[in-house]
C-alpha cells in the first residue's frame, strides 16, 4: 500500500468514527428532547392548571401566600424546560 492508500484509509476511519460519534449524541439530544417535552412538561403544565382553579376560589391570605411561592417555581421550572428545549433543538444546528 501506498502513503497515499494509508493516509486515505486513515481519513475514512477518523470520518467513520465521527459519524457514529455524532449520530449517537443525536440520539442522546432526541432522549433528552423527550424527557423534557413529555417527562417534565406534562406536570409543569398541570401544576399551571391547578394553580389556576386554585386562584379562582376564595382563600385565606396565608393560602394566597403559598400560591404565590408554588407559581413562582412552577414559573421558574417553566423557564428552565423552555430553554432546554432551545438547547436541544436541532433547528440551531
Amino acid at each position: 500500500m501506498s502513503q497515499f492508500d494509508n493516509s486515505l484509509s486513515d481519513l475514512s476511519n477518523c470520518i467513520f468514527k465521527l459519524k457514529r460519534d455524532l449520530i449517537r449524541k443525536t440520539r442522546t439530544i432526541d432522549k433528552i428532547s423527550f424527557i423534557n417535552n413529555h417527562v417534565l412538561r406534562t406536570p409543569v403544565t398541570s401544576i399551571q392548571g391547578l394553580l389556576y382553579l386554585l386562584e379562582t376560589l376564595n382563600h385565606k391570605e396565608e393560602v394566597w401566600q403559598l400560591i404565590g411561592l408554588l407559581r413562582k417555581q412552577v414559573e421558574d421550572l417553566d423557564k428552565v424546560t423552555r430553554k432546554i428545549n432551545q438547547s436541544t433543538s436541532l433547528e440551531d444546528y
